[in-house]
């Protein structure tokens, strides 16, 4: 029953988390694939499906195709999946669905590990023109693939195949994401569309070395100075090596894979640094290169010069970071809401060791505000002359009715075989190929909870996903079993919704500016800029240049595309 609670919370939360970790590693405003040319013809080994033209498309929903229809798919995979006995990527619960529900066929045109090699992969496929039927890409790929005319225009088949859950699921920002993938009025792709508000920043601190130094939770950048402090000179793991330090960080800067960033720090300082803002006189500016950041990077160096930050950050990824973490070395770092998952393993063994969420401390008297980035960072793209273009909006309508709540006789009768798949399901395993989820799911749902311990009403409890995560929130309150301590985590009353729900209920929020459709410019200068402001950054972290060569780096970063990016974004903000 345990293990049950946990796997599905693990699959319900992550949902809507792992759109940044699935698909591309880089985010919405990152990436520079190389420039292709417009090959538009369809490839032969990719999709055999496109030259046959005797299917009939039922045009309803959840229609299934007469014949069945094939589908070449690209698809990532993540580093701990495991299937069933018997399963596999190219056959497993979803890909029966799709071929027995629908009639269509789903085939793995190549797999690659999410992240880094699933970008590389996506590149490739994109600059050969060899590309499969139905693949995910970020910002920067999207803008790339319509320019070059390499997608199909999915305006017909949105508008005409679309359930009523995935319209509402589209358009629930208020029309943002689907914003982004419309290109002169046409539709051009499917946006995984996930939650503004899941992607604000969380302190995540071992209450039990506070405890053990006799420290309180920060309030102020001082505070949290003296914090790093302790845990650095105190030998807070008890072990009377010097083996701690009071911040983890990565090489990356930023949260690519949901932990150990630092857009937490410099939120602190009321500098947000990787969304668009408006600045003095009202106009989008790119957060990294205000004036905001200069103070955030002199107290990083001075904490890097003082060994409170890993000398080695600068080689180490989000990977070796964990590996820290579960080596009992860091006890302080900036994170999300789902960032438990990189607890877990680490509580398991040692149920003693206790992470607790804190809101972002501030460099003055003015409460810090989390910046919560555009939640579109992936986008589901047909392949232009496939056949069934289609065919992903009803792979999309078929995996939100069986994952979400709802009375059709579609999930009563799928959702059973689903969670039963689930129970020997690892990892990102259990995905459909296409999802996304609502804004405010999580939210919605701790406030659900919240009011069910206070009220002991379990009525109150909405869909099936909060009546499972708030029965894992009991037995963990009543047994203290650490397999279902990220119900206590993230759902808890302390836990990270509680702090997302302070941000909400205040207005400690600042959202990105800028959510549409990547511009010309940032298709082929976004990620230099993005390797720039990294590089200099650490550089100015570690010592090697001075905090004056922040000044030195705006210039360059205008210098070299930043100053088009940001008429072009100007500009977009003008035409609205």
């Amino acid at each position: 029953m345990r293990r049950k609670l946990q796997i599905k919370f693990v699959i319900a939360l992550t949902l809507s988390i792992a759109i940044t970790m699935s698909g591309c590693s880089n985010n919405g405003n990152d990436g520079n694939p190389d420039r292709a040319g417009n090959h538009n013809a369809p490839s032969e080994s990719m999709s055999p499906a496109a030259s046959e033209t005797n299917h009939s498309a039922d045009r309803s929903p959840f229609g299934k195709y007469e014949t069945p229809i094939a589908i070449q798919v690209g698809k990532s995979a993540g580093p701990t999946d495991k299937y069933p006995e018997g399963d596999s990527i190219e056959n497993n619960i979803w890909t029966r669905f799709y071929k027995d529900e629908l009639g269509i066929d789903v085939k793995i045109a190549w797999t690659a590990l999410m992240g880094e090699q699933y970008d590389q992969k996506t590149k490739l496929a994109i600059a050969s023109g060899n590309m499969p039927d139905l693949m995910t890409v970020n910002a920067q790929q999207l803008a790339q693939l319509v320019e070059n005319d390499q997608i199909a225009d999915l305006t017909d088949a949105v508008e005409q195949y679309a359930s009523e859950f995935t319209n509402v699921l589209l358009n629930a920002d208020g029309g943002m994401a689907m914003k982004a993938v419309t290109y002169n009025g046409k539709i051009m792709a499917i946006p995984s569309t996930g939650s503004m508000i899941d992607s604000s920043n969380v302190l995540w601190i071992r209450q039990d070395w506070l405890d053990k130094l006799g420290l309180q939770p920060p309030k102020t950048i001082a505070d949290l100075k003296d914090i790093a402090e302790a845990f650095t000179t105190r030998d807070p793991n008890g072990n009377d090596k010097s083996d701690t330090f009071g911040l983890g960080i990565t090489k990356d800067l930023w949260s690519i894979t949901g932990t150990a960033g630092l857009e937490g720090f410099f939120n602190s300082y009321h500098a947000y640094p990787t969304i668009w803002v408006k600045d003095d006189s009202g106009n989008l500016a790119y957060g990294a290169v205000q004036p905001a950041n200069k103070q955030a990077l002199a107290d990083l160096q001075e904490m890097y010069k003082a060994g409170w930050i890993d000398p080695e950050f600068g080689v180490k990824d989000g990977g070796r970071v964990s590996e820290d973490i579960g080596a009992n070395k860091i006890g302080m770092l900036f994170g999300k809401m789902s960032t438990p998952f990189y607890f877990l393993a680490t509580i398991m063994a040692d149920p003693s060791i206790d992470w607790r969420p804190y809101p972002l401390p501030s460099i003055d008297a003015t409460p810090a505000s989390t910046q919560q980035d555009f939640p579109v960072q992936n986008y589901y793209v047909v392949r232009k002359g496939y056949e069934h273009p289609e065919a992903a909006v009803k792979m999309l309508n078929l995996a939100e009715e069986v994952t979400r709540t709802s009375d059709s006789e579609i999930h009563k009768r799928l959702k059973p075989k689903f969670d039963a798949a689930l129970e020997k399901t690892e990892g990102f395993a259990a995905f459909p190929i296409i999802y996304g989820d609502l804004p405010t799911k999580n939210i919605t749902a701790y406030l659900n909870i919240k009011k069910a311990m206070e009220t002991k009403d379990e009525s109150v409890l909405t869909t099936k996903e909060e009546k499972t995560s708030y029965e894992g929130l009991l037995d963990y309150i009543n047994t203290k079993n650490p397999a279902n301590v990220t119900y206590w985590l993230v759902f808890g009353p302390s836990g990270s919704q509680s702090v997302l729900n302070e941000y909400y209920s205040n207005k400690r929020y600042v959202g990105t500016e800028f959510y549409g459709a990547a511009t010309p410019a940032m298709t082929t200068k976004q990620s230099t800029l993005n390797k720039l402001i990294v590089q200099e950054f650490t550089k100015i972290i570690v010592g090697n240049s001075s905090i004056d060569e922040f000044d030195r780096l705006v210039k360059d970063w205008n210098k070299i595309g930043g100053e088009q990016i940001t008429k072009e974004v100007n500009d977009w903000k003008a035409s609205r």
